[in-house]
């Protein structure tokens, strides 16, 4: 009965204060963000199947919306973004280097070095070192940008180019470029 006494001794909490602790406590609260969407929202299946669309749409494989296809149309966009996926294809379907080097030379005409992760395993197997050599530090670019989605592959060609290469600025490159990825 004592400890009855020792509770009734206590000043009351209201339901308020009590929901108000409840609130406060650390595994009740969720990150705030500034601007962004809730962690609830990104857990909703809404949010995943429009991620999952946009993501097929930057890889190529989604359909635009009639509206924005329109409006890319009158732009010249869609045109552009075709063709430079063609003349991608075009380098990673090559299969002599004699083609690669071709299909290269046109991508580089009109839209400079490739930043493909594709195309830059195709041109490691190239004999031409100052090529090779570029590759090398695209990829050092991609990695650095966050823009590898498979770095296991590239990361064995770089091994195999580190110990087969004849050009010593190309196997240091290399090396170091494996042992980031």
């Amino acid at each position: 009965m004592a400890d009855r006494q020792d509770d009734d001794d206590r000043p009351k909490r209201s339901w308020r204060e009590i929901d108000q602790m409840r609130d406060g406590s650390a595994h009740r609260k969720e990150p705030k963000r500034a601007g962004g969407p809730s962690p609830r929202g990104e857990r909703s299946q809404a949010y995943r199947s429009y991620k999952s669309q946009l993501n097929k749409l930057f890889d190529g494989g989604g359909a635009l919306p009639d509206a924005l296809k329109q409006q890319l149309e009158e732009r010249g966009v869609a045109k552009d973004a075709s063709k430079k996926k063609t003349l991608t294809d075009a380098i990673v379907t090559a299969s002599t280097p004699k083609a690669v080097l071709a299909a290269l030379e046109a991508y580089k005409a009109e839209y400079g070095f490739p930043e493909n992760e594709e195309v830059m395993a195709k041109l490691l197997d190239l004999s031409d070192q100052s090529i090779v050599l570029e590759a090398v530090r695209t990829i050092g670019l991609l990695k650095t940008g966050g823009r590898l989605k498979r770095p296991n592959a590239l990361k064995a060609r770089l091994k195999t180019l580190e110990l087969t290469n004849d050009e010593p600025e190309v196997r240091e490159a290399a090396k170091a470029l494996a042992a980031l990825l």
